[in-house]
C-alpha cells in the first residue's frame, strides 16, 4: 500500500503552497493531498497522520477528496489527530492508532469583527459548522448526534484504547516485538502550534522579490562570464605579443 503523510498544521492552498517555495513542507493542505491521491493512482492507501489540526474549510476538502477516492484508505494515527485533523481521519475506510497517540475533537471556533448583527452571523456559521462536524462523527462511530455534540462540547482528549472504545478508531497498530531490545522513549511537549497565514498582498510582494533575486543572479553571472572572456583575450594577446616582440 503506498503511503500518503498528513503532517503538522491543516492550512489552505496559498499559504501552504508559499511555504513549499522555501522547503517548508510540514503542513497538510488540499492541493498536495489531492497531487498525491493523483499519483496514486487508485491504489489502496495508507495515510500516516500526525496533526493538530487547522482551518476546517481545508480540513473539509482534503476529507471530501478522501471520500471519492476510489480505492481504499487505511489511517494510521502515529502521532495525533486533533480538531480538524481528527475529522479528516474519518474519511478513512479504517482508523488504526498508535499506542502511544492521542485525539481531540471539539466545537469549531473563530473570530468576527462589526456590528451585532456580524457577531450573530459569525455564531450562527459556526453552529451549522459544528453540525457538519457532528455528522462526519456520526457517521464513523455510529453514536447519536446529541452524544457526539456534548463530546464537542466539553473538548473531549481520547488515548487509542479510548478512541477505539468510542468508535472513533478500529484498533491499535501492531509492531515487530522482535526488536523489543531497542528501546525508544516517547518525546512529549506542551506547546501552543501557530497556523500560518499570510495576507495576498505580502505573498505577493515576497513572489516579487524573489523573481528580483533570481534576476540579479542572472544579470551578476553574465558580467562574471563576460569579465573572463575579457582577461582570457588579454591574457592571449599578451603572450602573442612576447612570442612575436610586442609588449
Amino acid at each position: 500500500m503506498k503511503k500518503i503523510a498528513i503532517k503538522g498544521p491543516i492550512i489552505d492552498d496559498q499559504t501552504g503552497e508559499f511555504m513549499t517555495m522555501f522547503g517548508a513542507d510540514s503542513y497538510a493542505y488540499p492541493s498536495k493531498l489531492a497531487k498525491d491521491l493523483k499519483d496514486a493512482g487508485g491504489d489502496d492507501v495508507v495515510l500516516e497522520i500526525n496533526s493538530p489540526g487547522g482551518y476546517t474549510s481545508s480540513g473539509a476538502e482534503m476529507y471530501t477528496a478522501l471520500k471519492e477516492y476510489s480505492g481504499k484508505i487505511e489511517a494510521h494515527i502515529v502521532g495525533e489527530a486533533d480538531s480538524a485533523g481528527s475529522f479528516v481521519a474519518m474519511s478513512a475506510d479504517k482508523v488504526l492508532m498508535s499506542p502511544m497517540a492521542m485525539m481531540m475533537i471539539h466545537r469549531a471556533s473563530g473570530g468576527n469583527q462589526g456590528t451585532s448583527t456580524d457577531m450573530q452571523s459569525t455564531a450562527q456559521a459556526l453552529d451549522e459548522l459544528d453540525q457538519n462536524i457532528v455528522n462526519a462523527y456520526v457517521a464513523k462511530t455510529g453514536k447519536s448526534k446529541e452524544d457526539i455534540y456534548q463530546l464537542m462540547q466539553k473538548t473531549t482528549w481520547m488515548n487509542a484504547e479510548t478512541a477505539v472504545k468510542n468508535g472513533f478508531a478500529d484498533g491499535l497498530m501492531e509492531f515487530d516485538d522482535t526488536r523489543s531490545d531497542q528501546v525508544q522513549e516517547p518525546a512529549f511537549v506542551n506547546a501552543a502550534i501557530p497556523i500560518p497565514h499570510l495576507k495576498d498582498d505580502m505573498i505577493e510582494k515576497l513572489k516579487a522579490f524573489i523573481e528580483s533575486q533570481k534576476t540579479d543572479d542572472v544579470d551578476k553571472t553574465t558580467q562574471e562570464n563576460t569579465n573572463k572572456k575579457i582577461t582570457k583575450t588579454e591574457l592571449v594577446n599578451h603572450k602573442l605579443g612576447l612570442l612575436f616582440g610586442g609588449k
